[in-house]
């Protein structure tokens, strides 16, 4: 009786650690965008804007780096890799007659405060001809991308679930946003949804989507 006992403790004992190592595998994001009159505003400038929350403070000290990649008729033709070059400068710094070094990590910028009880990082876009300025600001650093689009480009996550939220691992890079043109319907009309129907990398076969870009995220 005693050794069953032990082993039932012994069990149940282990249940937070096996949680907590499964969520440190992957984490949720969620999405969020203006109310209904903020966005009809942006609507009539050409701006568009989108928030990515991370509420899980197990992701406390980790990086979110974003890789943003260009799709014409279905092949990669430009990928901006701004926020995955992790690269240590080193600064010197002058102080009377002291030299200092200064490391720094841009990178370091991009993470989870572990003081914070939440992560977010705000892309907010303006069309302007066929040129879209995106700027993504983290709670350290902001970045600005150069695009190209039209009115018809719609900044969003790749599906259309209601919750607006995503499921992501860490550790592996993840497609979870798109900037991209609907799919034309043959009786009229246009749908982004049906876009996330499928893999992105068959978006120009499927739909003849031919121009578009996917945001891809590596939390590390």
């Amino acid at each position: 009786m005693k050794s069953k006992f032990f082993g039932l403790f012994f069990l149940i004992g282990m249940l937070p650690l096996t949680a907590l190592h499964a969520q440190q595998d992957s984490t949720t994001l969620h999405f969020s965008y203006p109310d209904r009159e903020q966005m009809l505003i942006n609507q009539l400038n050409d701006i568009q804007y989108l928030k990515l929350t991370c509420t899980d403070t197990l992701m406390r000290g980790k990086r979110f780096l974003l890789l943003i990649e260009e799709y014409r008729n279905g092949q990669r033709t430009v990928a901006d890799s701004t926020n995955l070059k992790c690269e240590e400068e080193v600064m010197e710094i002058k102080s009377g007659e002291k030299i200092f070094l200064y490391h720094l990590n841009t990178c370091d910028k991009l993470k989870f405060d572990t003081e914070a009880d939440s992560f977010i990082l705000s892309l907010a876009g303006k069309l302007t001809g066929s040129d879209f300025t995106l700027l993504t600001a983290y709670p350290g650093i902001q970045n600005r991308h150069k695009l190209k689009g039209s009115d018809a480009y719609s900044l969003r996550t790749l599906s259309c679930d209601a919750d607006e939220r995503m499921r992501v691992p860490v550790g592996t890079l993840t497609p979870i946003l798109a900037y991209t043109p609907p799919f034309q319907l043959e009786q009229g009309g246009a749908s982004y949804c049906v876009l996330g129907t499928r893999s992105y990398q068959d978006w120009y076969s499927r739909f003849g989507v031919e121009h578009y870009y996917i945001f891809s995220l590596l939390i590390e």
